[in-house]
């Protein structure tokens, strides 16, 4: 069995009260079924009894909510998990220790997608630790062993394991094509959003080609031939730089909406939310001005946030059981991934009118996290959001 990894994943640490922005707040704290069940007979510490509308629960257990994907931890009005205090310590872990935490907790950000011939593990970037890993590397890259028993992983990595109910089987088409799209868009002499727009025409492409799409063909389309032409195509494609503007713009409040109704991550979104509002209103010239202005940031930012892409790809492109219509699906919206961060930095940067590092950081890691759907969570939303599911190639090349 192979044994893949990002090669920063074993220097990961949990940074626990130093996180600057914990992940045990705004959004759902997944309770498996052991845990639930174990919490029944664990008493609320005294710390916690006390917290407002919370009153009345007695154990562990009674703080765990029904959601559709199962069971979370109910975090009331506050948005924050109750066992989280002060000092942004879990009182789980102080009163009961770490293993009584839920699985979530404990393997959080760690990920693993399992199939026949290997266990692909990652990071999820929606954690600011895991984010600095990444960027501090400087670049993406995967480590390779060959594990002959698997009864020799431990800890975490065993957990994941076992955690990962889905082997996916080994199309060695889907395998190839997500080789190839990692090495396009790792390619700096290809600007990120350009690359991303060659890649979403390939892969519309081999989903129409279906189960007639064979290796060599793939091979040929990410040729350096195909590749020089294609990167022609799109740099010289006209657009009108407002049209372009408005179109992200009103696709960045969208896709914020619900979270705005809902008053998650406002710290980070508010300012930028509300300048997007502004924009809607703003004069054309001025958007112009500040647009081209943010171009030469945009520059400067763009090898992170590439990284941040191409690990996208790595765990996010391919998953156990997946197809080319659902490479096609996750591959545009990592696009939209890249759209809403590329224009929540714009938005930033316009009212700091320069670039503050942490609220980029900031702001990367809530758009992971408010990205971070499920391949129906996806499909649901564009089907209310567009009139098709699957983008034309000319909108993604509007947005991007």
């Amino acid at each position: 069995m192979k044994i893949i990894k990002p090669d920063y994943y074993d220097a990961f640490t949990c940074s626990a009260s130093e996180c600057s922005y914990t992940c045990c707040q705004e959004w759902t704290i997944a309770v498996d079924d052991a845990h639930k069940e174990s919490w029944k007979s664990l008493k609320i510490p005294e710390t916690v009894q006390g917290i407002a509308g919370f009153s009345g629960r007695t154990h562990l257990s009674d703080l765990v909510k029904k959601v559709p994907e199962g069971y979370a931890i109910d975090m009331g009005k506050t948005k924050v998990c109750p066992f989280l205090n002060d000092r942004k310590l879990c009182e789980i872990v102080l009163a009961y220790g770490e293993e009584c935490i839920s699985c979530t907790c404990h393997t959080f950000p760690r990920k693993c997608q399992s199939y026949t011939t290997r266990l692909e593990y990652a990071l999820d970037l929606g954690c600011p630790e895991a984010l600095d890993l990444l960027w501090k590397k400087g670049r993406f890259a995967l480590k390779e062993e060959v594990m002959e028993d698997l009864s020799a992983l431990t800890g975490t990595e065993k957990e994941l394991m076992e955690a990962a109910t889905e082997t996916g089987e080994e199309d060695s088409r889907l395998f190839l094509i997500r080789k190839k799209a990692m090495e396009l868009i790792a390619r700096e002499d290809i600007p990120l959003t350009t690359g991303w727009i060659m890649l979403f025409g390939l892969m519309l492409d081999f989903y129409e080609k279906g189960e007639q799409l064979k290796e060599n063909y793939i091979e040929e389309m990410f040729s350096e031939k195909v590749i020089s032409q294609l990167k022609a195509t799109v740099l010289h494609a006209g657009r009108d730089l407002i049209d372009h503007f408005t179109e992200r713009n009103e696709l960045f409040l969208d896709v914020c909406e619900n979270y705005r109704k809902k008053k998650l991550y406002e710290s980070v979104l508010s300012e930028v939310t509300d300048r997007a509002d502004w924009f809607e209103l703003t004069d054309d010239d001025y958007t112009s001005k500040m647009y081209r202005e943010f171009e030469g940031i945009w520059e400067s930012l763009e090898s992170r946030i590439r990284l941040v892409m191409l690990e996208g790809l790595y765990s996010g492109m391919l998953l156990p059981g997946g197809d080319l219509y659902s490479m096609v699906l996750k591959t545009q919206w990592l696009g939209l991934t890249l759209t809403m961060i590329r224009h929540a930095l714009f938005l930033r940067y316009e009212l700091d009118e320069e670039y503050i590092e942490e609220k980029a950081k900031a702001l990367v890691v809530v758009i992971l996290r408010m990205t971070g759907y499920s391949e129906a969570d996806i499909e649901e939303y564009l089907e209310h959001a567009f009139e098709e599911i699957i983008w034309s190639w000319g909108y993604m090349a509007l947005i991007v």
